[in-house]
């Protein structure tokens, strides 16, 4: 089994007003698949569940839900078999808050292009 980190970018859509700046993250999944192909797709699956169980979220202290946006890249990471370690299913294992300053940059981001990112800090 190859394993594979799937980087995919995730909206925060606020129940009520709209956004100064447009909230996102990148969330990372570890996956186990056959191939690239597989790992995508899993990847967007992990993102849509955890998009449809984000109830109680809120951000910037304000109610807000997730929404999957797409996938940002596909890298194939070392074989943990060599390791004698094995993962029966794709589990997160980063989540990048950040900003961007208006919705296209978000499609621009999944693409690749070059857009202004702020980082936030994390918060404890």
């Amino acid at each position: 089994m190859t394993y594979y980190s799937v980087h995919v970018i995730m909206i925060v859509v606020f129940e009520e007003g709209p956004p100064d700046d447009f909230p996102i993250w990148m969330n990372i999944y570890l996956v186990p698949a056959e191939n690239a192909d597989q790992a995508y797709s899993l990847g967007i699956k992990c993102a849509v569940d955890e998009a449809e169980t984000t109830s109680g979220f809120t951000c910037d202290d304000r109610p807000a839900s997730l929404r999957f946006a797409g996938v940002r890249s596909v890298w194939r990471v070392i074989d943990f078999n060599d390791a004698g370690l094995k993962l029966a299913k794709p589990i997160e294992i980063a989540a990048i808050q950040m900003q961007v300053k208006k919705d296209s940059d978000v499609s621009a981001l999944i693409q690749g292009d070059e857009v202004p990112v702020l980082l936030d800090d994390l918060k404890f």
